[in-house]
């Protein structure tokens, strides 16, 4: 059996709680099934046959009962059955990463559709059922009568209507929409929703065409005369400042032809066709209409052509480095101009040993919570298997954008995800890109995410990212500055069990790492994971206002553009001195106490983050 199994971006609930092959009893929250699901549910199951082996998501393991060790979706392996639910998360992305996955595995004749309900779908390998989802299937998505909270009535030409609105706000900065709407007439080609979040008075916002929304996936066209869908819309990060909620449709006929539809307010019409559906600085509390037109042109998203062949471009900078990032000699000079891979990487003791870190250019170590820290590896003109892959923080807002480097990691807290997809990262979230990353059968879940820089790199390229980059990089010099002091021991204050400690080795030149006491091995090459520089970089910290897990952990967030007090270690010495970055895409730079650059080893570099109260153990 192959061991790399491809997977859709699933939810990160799920992703934090599953174990391959777990009991249901030791499912959190799995002691009281929902009596209408257990009966849909049950039905399905018991057109299992006896002893059939199945993939089932984890949160129906409460209804499955003494039917054996299932595999937990979306690990699939050798089962005979699937069993999913769409309706499990109420966050849209991770219900389309579900349908998506279940499309692809009936698309490609591996699965068809034994039966399919309320968004509980059973497959059965082979081509013995339903070569597509029945109507059946997505009847949560139909609104009950009174159900929506919020009436608007605005018309979009003849075609569709948006009946209502409701939101929910949280006090995370987060909002999230559900929009009611009816189809006037039978719907014939291609209709696309448009939500924007824009500046409550500004003129022509950045429009962003949610790729999770329901309508993508259960598209207008599907839609019954009369009958009122619900279109839920990613979580949206709020700024400081007052924000709206906007919408607008458009129709595309062909490859090449879009157009804006008319809107209309009840006593009223617009030809511009965007409507300020909410104040989302200021929500609503009763049952009344605000919307109102915004009065700027509306013009449908241009449509990209990609050209295989022409890869978008990368901006101009300075001229490149001469070796790759952290000085390894290039036979090939075109190498280093090759654009980074930033990966998320977990460092909870199930997740070690990892693969691939010793391999990595640049390693940052920060603190994630519950006492274990998490790693973002960069890698330049390295090829190497990389994991356990995991979750986003929101100190990667701040690592990757200097690096100019793809960003792959898996899905993250709903607020970090808003703000990435709000940034210019060049993201490849596993949640939305299945194919670049894999399962290993030999790790236990959440640990078992895995990817290749290669494939990372492929997926990127494949989404217009560009292959190269100019990157300023690090001074480098083989010579130690002058001014050291003798260090060789370096010991992280982070908790167990994630205490990190280097010990200079003189014979190589470098320094060994340690966590928790053990050497810290490297599962690629089994070797002792090393560093020629290693960097404690001390920054400021705060506890920001939402969780990362179910167990309501605090997120943190690192301020990494300003100055602050660091300390380079290289050579068995240590240069007190500080850090300097100017800006988001700037580049980091360590100055000693007389004000000169710091020249770093070439090799690998870690940096370590600790809050502007911590300070490392130097002997």
């Amino acid at each position: 059996m192959a061991r790399v199994l491809q997977f859709l971006g699933v939810l990160l609930l799920a992703v934090l709680l599953f174990a391959c092959k777990l009991p249901a009893e030791t499912i959190p929250g799995s002691t009281s099934p929902d009596p209408e699901r257990q009966r849909l549910v049950s039905d399905l199951l018991n057109k299992i046959p006896p002893g059939a082996s199945i993939s089932i998501q984890p949160n129906l393991m409460i209804y499955l009962g003494p039917k054996g060790s299932p595999y937990l979706f979306p690990v699939v392996g050798d089962a005979e059955y699937v069993l999913t639910d769409v309706t499990a998360s109420s966050d849209p992305a991770v219900m389309k990463g579900i349908h998506d996955k279940l499309r692809e595995m009936v698309d490609t004749g591996q699965f068809s559709v034994v039966d399919a309900k309320e968004g509980v779908a059973l497959l059965r390998r082979g081509l013995t059922g339903q070569s597509r989802m029945p109507e059946g299937f997505y009847d949560f998505l139909r609104a009950n009568s009174g159900e929506e909270a919020f009436p608007l009535q605005a018309r979009f030409g003849d075609s569709l209507e948006l009946v209502a609105y409701d939101y929910q706000a949280s006090g995370q900065d987060l909002v999230h929409l559900t929009t009611y709407w009816r189809a006037l007439r039978p719907l014939v080609g291609d209709y696309r929703l448009v939500f924007f979040i824009a500046p409550l008075l500004g003129l022509q916002p950045e429009a962003y065409e949610y790729a999770g929304l329901t309508s993508l996936w259960y598209p207008p066209s599907n839609w019954q005369s009369g009958e009122v869908i619900k279109v839920e819309i990613f979580p949206s990060l709020i700024s400081r400042g007052a924000r709206t909620a906007q919408v607008a449709v458009y129709r595309q006929s062909g490859q090449q032809n879009r157009s804006g539809l008319p809107a209309a307010l009840p006593g009223e019409s617009n030809s511009a066709g965007i409507i300020r559906i909410i104040d989302l600085a200021e929500p609503p509390t009763e049952r009344v209409s605000l919307a109102s037109f915004v009065g700027v042109p509306f013009e449908p998203p241009p449509i990209q052509t990609p050209n295989p062949s022409s890869p978008r471009p990368s901006p101009p900078k300075t001229a490149p480095i001469a070796a790759s990032l952290c000085g390894k000699p290039l036979d090939d000079p075109s190498l280093a101009r090759l654009r980074p891979v930033a990966v998320k990487i977990d460092n909870a003791p199930g997740a070690r040993p990892q693969v691939g870190l010793d391999q990595a250019c640049v390693v940052y170590e920060h603190m994630a919570e519950g006492g274990i820290t998490r790693f973002t590896a960069i890698y330049h003109t390295e090829d190497t298997e990389v994991g356990p892959v995991r979750s986003a923080r929101r100190v990667d807002l701040h690592i990757v954008p200097q690096f100019q480097a793809l960003f792959a990691h898996v899905g993250g807290a709903p607020a970090e995800m808003a703000a990435i997809r709000a940034s210019k990262l060049l993201d490849v979230d596993q949640f939305f890109n299945a194919g670049a990353y894999y399962y290993l059968r030999q790790r236990a879940a959440p640990h078992n995410v895995f990817t290749t820089v290669s494939r990372v790199r492929s997926r990127g390229e494949a989404l217009g990212y560009g292959r190269e980059a100019t990157l300023e990089g690090f001074p480098l010099s083989e010579s130690p500055p002058e001014g050291g002091i003798p260090a060789t021991e370096i010991r992280l204050p982070y908790p167990s069990p994630s205490q990190g400690e280097f010990r200079y080795n003189p014979q190589a030149g470098d320094y060994l790492r340690s966590t928790d006491g053990r050497p810290h091995v490297d599962a690629a090459t089994g070797q002792t994971i090393r560093a020629t520089t290693l960097i404690v970089q001390r920054v400021p910290t705060s506890i920001a206002s939402y969780t990362e897990d179910v167990n309501g952990a605090a997120s943190l967030d690192f301020d990494l553009v300003g100055e602050g007090p660091a300390t380079v270690f290289r050579d068995g010495l240590a240069y007190n001195g500080k850090w300097v970055r100017t800006s988001q895409g700037g580049w980091t730079r360590f100055y000693d106490e007389t004000g000169h650059v710091i020249a770093l080893k070439p090799g690998k570099i870690w940096i370590s983050l600790l809050s502007m109260a911590e300070k490392a153990v130097v002997r």
